[in-house]
């Protein structure tokens, strides 16, 4: 049987049964979290969540993580195994929402000592992905709401094997707020001494990482370098087939779409050194890009 990628156990009130169709509602709920972080990690890429285990008279159920390259497949043909890095994010899908205690939380395992060094980085800009997805946070709610609902569960332990087999429990007393019933106010839980920037730049390619997967890039902007995680799936396959209309090279002129954080600081607000990602290159375009309606005033003249 395949080793598990995540394991939610539900920690029972003594006496108590939990409702058949609760379990049914809560395990759906929890897939959707797994899927919605996988569409978050892995763009273009189909996940299918299995269930590899159930012990303890259903209290237990372990999961497994596929992905499937390509949508026509079938599923034997198209399974292949997300890299480690990809399922260590993908696996804290249901613990690292929007609100203050997914944030508070977040700082006690944002390190996976399996990871090997050079992709601790890309499971750190992952993470910040999951934080600032909308969807995922929905997702999320609707878990905890339904385990809110439910007057037999105690607890919910999410145990992860990445570091030895973490274990993440979250307790009835969080579960209201959680799910978005409660939060101390009427509005919902912001953080007001961040905030996620998006803008177009102009920069100078100072080093590429030439494979097909998310890396960290160099570029230089206005005479300053700054390192990008490269998120641009359809420009990184571009690469991957050579298809690319130029030469990637130290120098060249990109224009790309960049999102970052920045904090509130006694200065006012400052990039947070590590955040950037590029989102979207838009000069040089690959092959099959749909030219954009208007032109760009600002593109170089040949």
């Amino acid at each position: 049987m395949a080793e598990a990628d995540v394991t939610l156990r539900f920690e029972i009130v003594d006496g108590e049964t939990p409702d058949a169709e609760n379990v049914i509602r809560a395990l759906s709920a929890y897939v959707s979290i797994l899927k919605t972080a996988g569409e978050i990690v892995a763009p273009g890429r189909q996940m299918e969540v299995g269930l590899s285990g159930v012990e303890d008279g259903s209290d237990i159920f372990k999961f497994i993580l596929r992905a499937c390259e390509n949508f026509g497949e079938t599923l034997i043909e198209g399974m292949s195994e997300f890299p480690i890095v990809s399922k260590a994010t993908i696996t804290l899908g249901g613990l690292i929402g929007g609100t203050m205690i997914g944030i508070g939380l977040e700082n006690r395992f944002s390190d996976d000592p399996r990871l090997p060094p050079d992709q601790m980085a890309v499971f750190e800009e992952q993470n910040q992905l999951l934080r600032e997805s909308n969807d995922l946070q929905k997702r999320e709610m609707e878990f905890y709401g339904i385990l809110h609902e439910e007057p037999a569960y105690r607890s919910i332990d999410i145990i992860r094997p990445y570091g030895g087999g973490t274990v993440h429990t979250v307790p009835k007393s969080e579960f209201a707020s959680r799910s978005g019933l409660w939060g101390g106010d009427d509005d919902p839980v912001v953080d007001p001494s961040s905030q996620t920037i998006t803008d177009t730049w102009n920069v100078v390619l100072i080093k590429a990482t030439l494979v097909p997967e998310p890396r960290r890039w160099r570029f230089a902007k206005e005479g300053l370098e700054f390192s990008a995680l490269m998120k641009d799936q359809h420009f990184l396959d571009a690469i991957h087939d050579k298809t690319l209309p130029v030469t990637l090279a130290e120098g060249i002129r990109m224009k790309v779409e960049v999102k970052y954080r920045e904090e509130y600081t006694n200065e006012g607000w400052v990039p947070v050194i590590g955040s950037h990602r590029v989102t979207k290159v838009l000069r040089p375009l690959p092959p099959g890009t749909p030219i954009p309606l208007f032109p760009d005033a600002s593109a170089p003249k040949e």
